[in-house]
């Protein structure tokens, strides 16, 4: 049972699979300072153990999702240095258990 995946700084590069969503026991998703472009896969939001999500300093694209809501459990979240546009949803401040967002240096 996948609960880790730490690939951080290492040039990798395309989207972040659909299939994430599959990883339900997942609780860190750390690709940070990679090469990814894209915006995030919907099966992203699924994920009911998601603690941690550290996808900064990147080349994602779109927009953040309202879906970010639906991850209960997401206590680090950190998006900054990336192509976002628009605002960030306030589903996001109802996490109750999020205790560091990031969001800087975005479009």
């Amino acid at each position: 049972l996948l609960r880790v995946v730490d690939l951080d700084s290492n040039e990798i590069g395309g989207t972040i699979p659909t299939e994430l969503g599959d990883c339900q026991n997942l609780e860190i998703f750390d690709m940070d300072n990679n090469e990814l472009s894209g915006s995030l896969p919907d099966g992203l939001f699924s994920i009911p153990n998601l603690r941690a999500l550290d996808l900064d300093t990147n080349e994602l694209t779109g927009t953040i999702s309202s879906d970010f809501g639906n991850l209960v459990n997401l206590e680090f979240l950190a998006l900054d240095t990336n192509k976002f546009e628009g605002t960030i949803p306030a589903s996001i401040s109802a996490l109750q258990s999020l205790t560091n967002a990031y969001f800087d240096r975005n479009d």
